[in-house]
């Protein structure tokens, strides 16, 4: 499988010039016969939202104009595509991920995990971690700050989530991601890891780039520079990550990530509330 992270400097409220520069990326991704490619976080619209008003101006629906457009380049390019976008819902605003494959959207997720930072201090958080099918293998969504929490990556990973799509508008002061998250979330759960990040500055945030593609022990198979508008490209074999049970040496090194797992004494984690 031959899949790509794309970073780029998001223009911030210029949905027709950022959808522009996405459909090229995703032209240049189909002629190389990548199989899934992804984007940044809010990639349409841009992040660094002073009020509510100002964000809904720049959200649709889904299915919507945008998604519309995509699915057209993706039909055309057979290939699978994770964008970011303001959602717009029966009056509510979602930071969302649509996937979209030659046979139109295949889904959506909306981040659940917001903090007080740009747009996310208007959204409302999503409810769930769903898997998706994408040609036979299966994947899941992350929006940047839901790196930070192990539960929702091991939720994904417990589904059996071969790949993480995680898109990401990380600024400066957020290397930590780049740095070890990415690769033990994808350690950890033994999965491939494609974390897009964006490259620019909007509204005075500087944002750091290193877009990554890791494998399922956490290895760094491809990295994007900290100010380039680029694109990733790696080959994976995603049935790797199907298998969770590691033998290194027989009856002498052996260990499982899942099975033994001790949820058994996992259960006060649940009533840890501050």
């Amino acid at each position: 499988m031959l899949i790509g992270a794309v970073q780029f400097d998001v223009s911030f409220a210029d949905k027709s010039r950022n959808l522009e520069k996405c459909v090229d990326f995703l032209k240049e991704a189909g002629k190389k016969k990548l199989d899934l490619l992804v984007f940044p976080e809010c990639a349409l619209s841009g992040y660094m939202f002073e009020n509510a008003d100002e964000a809904f101006d720049m959200a649709e629906t889904v299915t919507g104009e945008s998604t519309a457009e995509l699915e057209e380049v993706c039909r055309h390019y057979n290939i699978t595509v994770a964008i970011g976008l303001l959602e717009k819902y029966e009056g509510d605003l979602f930071n969302t991920a649509v996937l979209i494959s030659p046979q139109g959207i295949v889904g959506k997720y909306r981040k659940t995990h917001t903090l007080t930072l740009g747009v996310d201090r208007f959204i409302r958080g999503g409810q769930n971690f769903p898997i998706f099918d994408v040609g036979g293998v299966k994947a899941g969504l992350l929006i940047c700050y839901d790196q930070r929490f192990p539960e929702a990556a091991r939720a994904l990973g417990l589904q059996g989530a071969q790949i993480i799509m995680a898109l990401s508008n990380l600024p400066v002061g957020a290397e930590a991601y780049a740095g070890f998250l990415n690769q033990a979330r994808a350690c950890e759960n033994r999965l491939f890891l494609i974390s897009a990040n964006r490259v620019g500055v909007e509204r005075g945030a500087r944002f750091l780039g290193r877009s990554q593609i890791i494998d399922f022990a956490g290895n760094i198979l491809a990295e994007a520079s900290k100010d380039k508008e680029e694109m990733l490209v790696a080959k994976i074999d995603p049935r790797v990550a199907a298998t969770k049970h590691v033998i290194l040496s027989p009856g002498e090194y052996e260990f499982d990530v899942f099975k033994d797992r001790r949820p058994d004494l996992y259960n006060k984690l649940h009533f840890n509330q501050l």
